[in-house]
C-alpha cells in the first residue's frame, strides 16, 4: 500500500502525522515538498502525475498532511480495505464527516457543502491506483482545478455517478471529526466516541457502531494535541501558532459562501451606529 500526501513545508501537524505512520510501519511519500502552494485542485494533479509512474493494481491511500494521524496498523488498515472491498462494490473508500454539534458550526457546514447529502470529506481516502486516477483524470476534465475546491470536485463527481465511493460512515477506518469554536478540540463523547486504555495504550472507539477508527483525521481547525499525546506520538510547539494562522486562511478559502450574512452583518452595524449617534444627538439637543 503506497499512503500519499501533498505538502509544500511542516506546518500543524504534519511531524505528528509521519510520526504517527512511523510508529503504525507506514511509509509517507510527500509531494509538492519545496514547491508553492497553488490550491486545493493542485493535490489533485500532483496525484495524477504521480499515479502514471505506479503500477495501476497497487492499492494507494491520499491524507492530508497537516491534520491526519494514524491509529492503527498499516497491514490492519490494507486489510480492513480489501474486507470491506470485497463486501461492497465500490472504486474508492472515503471517509465522511461527523457533522459538527455547535449550532453555528453546523450552520457554516451546510452553507458551504450544501450539495454533500453524503458529508463526504476528500482529506483521507483509498482505492486501487487505477480507480483514483481514472477518477481524478475525470475530475479534471470536467472542473477548474485552480479554482475549486477538491472535496467539492470529489461531491460533484459523486453526485454524477453514485458506484465511485464507499462512504465509511461506521468510522470502520476513517473517522472525521470537527472540533469546538472555543480551543479546537473535539468532544468524542458527542460523537459516540471513547479512549479505551488497556496497558497504558489508548484506542479510540466507536460505542455506537462497536468499530475501532484507524486513521483520525480534524478538519476545520480540530485541536487533535490531546490525543496525539495519548497515542504517544510527537507534538510541536508550534501547533497552536499553526491553527491561528489556518484560521484565517479559512476564512480567506470560505468567506464567498457567506456575501449574504456579511452583507447583513454590516447593515445591522451601520444602523446600530446610526441609532447610537442619532440618540447622542438628541441627548445634546436636550441639555
Amino acid at each position: 500500500m503506497k499512503v500519499i500526501t501533498v505538502a509544500t513545508h511542516p506546518d500543524r501537524y504534519y511531524e505528528s502525522m509521519l510520526d504517527s505512520a512511523k510508529k503504525n510501519n507506514i511509509d509517507i511519500i510527500v509531494l509538492g515538498m519545496g514547491e508553492k502552494w497553488q490550491g486545493f485542485g493542485w493535490k489533485f494533479t500532483k496525484m495524477i502525475e504521480y499515479l502514471e509512474k505506479v503500477n495501476m493494481n497497487e492499492l494507494v491511500m491520499f491524507i492530508d498532511a497537516y491534520d491526519v494521524i494514524f491509529l492503527d496498523n498499516g497491514k490492519r488498515i490494507e486489510e480492513k480495505f480489501l474486507e470491506t472491498k470485497k463486501k461492497n462494490n465500490f472504486k474508492i473508500l472515503i471517509g465522511v464527516d461527523s457533522i459538527p454539534t455547535n449550532n453555528l458550526h453546523k450552520y457554516a457546514y451546510k452553507r458551504i457543502f450544501s450539495s454533500n447529502p453524503h458529508n463526504i470529506n476528500s482529506g483521507v481516502y483509498m482505492g486501487y491506483a487505477k480507480d483514483i486516477y481514472n477518477v481524478l483524470l475525470n475530475i479534471k476534465k470536467n472542473n477548474d482545478l485552480n479554482n475549486m475546491d477538491d472535496q467539492k470536485m470529489f461531491i460533484n463527481e459523486n453526485n454524477k455517478d453514485n458506484s465511485i465511493f464507499y462512504f465509511d460512515k461506521n468510522n470502520e477506518i476513517i473517522l472525521n471529526i470537527f472540533g469546538n469554536f472555543i480551543d479546537g478540540k473535539p468532544d468524542f463523547n458527542k460523537y459516540n466516541f471513547h479512549l479505551i486504555e488497556n496497558n497504558n495504550k489508548f484506542k479510540l472507539f466507536n460505542k455506537k457502531n462497536n468499530t475501532y477508527p484507524m486513521i483520525l483525521h480534524g478538519p476545520g481547525n480540530a485541536n487533535l494535541d490531546d490525543i496525539i499525546l495519548k497515542y504517544n506520538y510527537k507534538l510541536t510547539k508550534k501547533n497552536n501558532e499553526s491553527r491561528i494562522k489556518y484560521m484565517f486562511t479559512t476564512i480567506k478559502n470560505y468567506y464567498k459562501y457567506f456575501y449574504l450574512e456579511i452583507f447583513i452583518l454590516i447593515v445591522f452595524i451601520v444602523l446600530l451606529i446610526l441609532y447610537y449617534l442619532n440618540k447622542k444627538k438628541l441627548n445634546i439637543k436636550m441639555f
